[in-house]
């Protein structure tokens, strides 16, 4: 009887042990979803690329004006396609006008596919050559549409 109630308390200790260590594991020690996930993950750069300190401050300060740059793209992009959405339902809606708001869309994306570029060119810049060598390396493996039936190969 004294067993029963040595076994059934420790079995439920360690079961919650691991649920936790489990749930800690993965909140703490997740991978980067996508390779391009890693190139937004510095620490994953700094340890990938073999970083200096003040390299890793450098790429950054970099990240960080970039998210700023692209929040603004993306706000002017949503903008334009809420627009557009309105203008749907809207009889009136002509041809120039949807290309007008169309025009916008593609405006604010191409202007942050071209602020993604600058970004790799200025990260690039900052790397010796071994490391810009494992660098281009993510960003063509993080390019390649893996997804698409065409795969992009």
């Amino acid at each position: 009887m004294t067993a029963k109630w040595i076994i059934f308390p420790t079995l439920a200790v360690v079961t919650v042990g691991a649920i936790s260590f489990s749930l800690a594991r993965h909140t703490n020690c997740r991978t980067a979803e996508s390779d391009l996930d890693r190139l937004r993950d510095l620490a994953f750069l700094t340890q990938t690329l073999q970083l200096t300190d003040t390299q890793t401050r450098e790429i950054e300060i970099l990240h960080s004006e970039l998210g700023v740059r692209l929040k603004d793209c993306c706000a002017r992009h949503c903008a334009a396609r809420k627009r557009l959405g309105r203008s749907l339902a809207d009889d009136d809606l002509d041809a120039d006008r949807m290309d007008t708001l169309l025009q916008e869309m593609c405006i604010a994306y191409a202007e942050s596919e071209r602020l993604a570029l600058e970004h790799i060119r200025s990260v690039r810049n900052l790397l010796d050559s071994e490391q810009r060598r494992r660098f281009d390396k993510l960003v063509i493996d993080a390019l390649m549409c893996k997804d698409c039936p065409q795969a992009c190969r």
